[in-house]
């Protein structure tokens, strides 16, 4: 019979936190038996430190019932004595990629909330089954080294540390935890939709257990791999600085005969890492794209340009020689609203705004907002920063469909009342390219 996770033994899993940064930590919480145990036995370690727990439930807005369902958990959490916020989104339902894109969402809205409220502690459900079923996906999809190493007990993204601290315990330990504890749960349709990859791979594993591929033995596969990833980090650090020049408009030049000359393993991870970065995702693409763009440098087959991870990259003659330029797609480019504050847009440029943002949003500059630049300061068309797609894919502050400003330029339009930049800059999750290499996020 699977025994409930003690106080003890979860304190012990949790040691990632050191014991006197409880002071304020929020925990995601779907309302399924997973995240409830996490915030049960998590609830109970925060009031022992004298802290703060805050629980995080996403309304993605996807079903119609979501929002009343957000609000069962919320009132659940706040029964059982757990301090709770729902949070939500006014983004369009995805027309494909339904998973994928919830997922960004959840990450996105729980890590803008926690850098607002300088919470620096995110915990997160993940279990030992979530993690060999991240095993066995990516490895459909063909990933390198990385992606097999699948997901880490402590990872930082968009400036908050995400702590898994269950990646060790299986589901059904965590239904044993909250059974013992006696809450609530909810339970999510989409788990039981075949429609989706996740979904289809959790149905094969009794049979690949009766086989020796358990969850366990999948799980220690993918420690192994991450434990690789130091050696090929370092490798790829040194071609970073030898080929790698990141400009402060959000876009890199990487000299392509060094990119060639090094091994196939270490270009390949360092493409990857560049398409990640300046595309504005927390995750690579697909190892097999990557693959074909390195092989049709090799070859000649690149061409004038490709696309591949929100990114748009051109052959570029440099003055040290041969270039392979690396921009955002601006097609691929979406809007937000403004908002007062520090926020990150399109994951590749932090701004800090003050004022009234009621009727601002911050989108590319695109054809149009380019030529406003140009006729508020003659001096950025004369001597313009980066190619054309760079230049188009650069933020835009606009009000009722106006240019405001261009935040990364510096230049505002005096006619319109609109909020003030107070700062605009690199995130710092692209910035970092310019130092040590990090692969995961």
């Amino acid at each position: 019979m699977d025994t409930a996770i003690s106080a003890s033994e979860f304190e012990t899993l949790a040691a990632a936190v050191p014991p006197d940064r409880y002071d304020r930590v929020a925990v995601a919480c779907s309302g399924g038996p997973d995240s409830m145990a996490l915030v049960c036995l998590l609830h109970g370690l925060v009031k022992t430190k004298g802290g703060a727990l805050t629980a995080l439930t996403v309304d993605h807005g996807l079903r119609p019932e979501s929002a009343a369902e957000a609000a069962r958990v919320s009132s659940w959490l706040d029964g059982c004595g757990v301090n709770s916020v729902v949070l939500t989104s006014d983004r369009q339902k995805p027309a494909s990629n339904i998973q994928m894109e919830a997922r960004d969402l959840r990450y996105r809205l729980m890590t803008d909330w926690c850098r607002e409220q300088g919470v620096d502690f995110l915990f997160l459900a993940h279990h030992l089954d979530d993690q060999a079923e991240t095993f066995l996906l990516r490895l459909a999809r063909g990933s390198g080294v990385d992606g097999l190493a699948a997901m880490q007990p402590v990872a930082q993204r968009g400036g908050v540390t995400l702590v898994r601290p269950l990646l060790a315990v299986p589901k059904a330990r965590l239904r044993a935890t909250l059974d013992s504890a006696g809450w609530p749960h909810v339970t999510d349709p989409s788990n039981r939709n075949d429609d989706f990859a996740r979904v289809r791979i959790r149905a094969l594993m009794p049979a690949l257990a009766r086989e020796g591929l358990d969850a366990r033995r999948l799980a220690g596969t993918a420690d192994r791999m991450a434990s690789a990833t130091p050696v090929l980090d370092d490798a790829a650090a040194g071609l970073m600085k030898a080929a790698v020049t990141l400009h402060p408009q959000g876009y890199a030049t990487v000299s392509t005969p060094a990119l060639l000359d090094a091994r196939e393993e270490t270009a390949l991870r360092l493409l990857s890492q560049l398409l990640s970065r300046i595309g504005g995702s927390f995750y690579p693409p697909r190892f097999d794209r990557v693959q074909r763009l390195l092989a049709a440098l090799r070859d000649g087959s690149f061409g004038a340009g490709r696309t591949a991870g929100g990114c748009r990259l051109m052959r570029k003659d440099g003055s040290t020689g041969p270039a392979l330029l690396i921009c955002r797609e601006t097609a691929a480019i979406g809007s937000q609203p403004a908002r007062q504050g520090a926020q990150v847009w399109d994951g590749r440029f932090e701004l800090h705004l003050s004022g009234d943002v009621r009727r601002a949003v911050i989108a590319p500059l695109g054809v149009d907002g380019w030529r406003d630049v140009g006729l508020l300061s003659p001096g950025n068309r004369k001597n313009p920063v980066g190619p054309s797609p760079v230049r188009r894919g650069l933020p835009g502050l606009w009000v009722d469909g106006r240019l405001a400003a261009a935040p990364s330029l510096g230049v505002a339009n005096p006619d319109i009342s609109a909020p003030t930049v107070v700062n605009c800059a690199l995130a710092p999750r692209l910035n970092a390219l310019a130092g040590p290499f990090h692969w995961r996020s």
